[in-house]
């Protein structure tokens, strides 16, 4: 005997987890702040004379930056929340060491929160092409703080030194705005339609 299986509505307006896209985004900002305390207190006092805190304040805003664009994401743009995760992976490398890999957990959750809203609602066609603009800003954005090598030297009472590549203003400046570009153009994206 056949027996008619019901299945249970799917409700298309649900969004995705808030509470996973509150850990993600809470991750990506200690980890942005580290960042930029640990290469505020990393270079030498000499060099921060010369140089200014432009490369603490461009990490910090490099490894936001994908933060920023999986909260726009969020509202009901799964293509740009979903390149806000891809783009945190690059950045794990920036350190040259294990410590930017917890960035790896905002990265799966902002993909999989993505891939989950994505399943359910229809897509704007512009929103993959404003979640690609967006992650090749992001991913230019730490780019820009190798734009040259920038020598500097310094001399202080207490001793000398120099840096073959130190992070200047305009690197700074250009990292920033790839940021801001990155956010501009994930709200360029259309938001998904019911």
């Amino acid at each position: 005997m056949i027996t008619d299986v019901v299945a249970e509505p799917v409700d298309v307006g649900d969004p995705p987890s808030v509470g996973a896209l509150i850990v993600g985004v809470a991750v990506t900002m200690v980890m942005a702040g580290a960042a930029g305390l640990l290469s505020q207190a990393g270079s030498d006092p000499g060099e921060r004379s010369v140089t200014g805190p432009w490369g603490s304040l461009a990490f910090t805003v490099v490894i936001a930056g994908p933060a920023v664009v999986a909260v726009i994401g969020y509202h009901d743009r799964p293509w740009v929340l979903g390149a806000a995760g891809v783009a945190l992976f690059p950045r794990m490398l920036l350190s040259f060491s294990p410590l930017f890999f917890p960035l790896a957990v905002p990265g799966l959750i902002f993909v999989v929160e993505g891939a989950e809203l994505a399943s359910r609602r229809r897509r704007s066609h512009w929103q993959a092409v404003a979640a690609g603009a967006s992650l090749l800003l992001l991913i230019a954005a730490p780019l820009c703080l190798l734009v040259h090598q920038d020598p500097v030297s310094w001399s202080t009472p207490t001793g000398s030194g120099s840096s073959s590549d130190s992070i200047t203003a305009t690197e700074s400046l250009l990292a920033f705005l790839c940021a801001v570009a990155a956010a501009a153009a994930a709200l360029l994206g259309s938001p998904d339609s019911d």
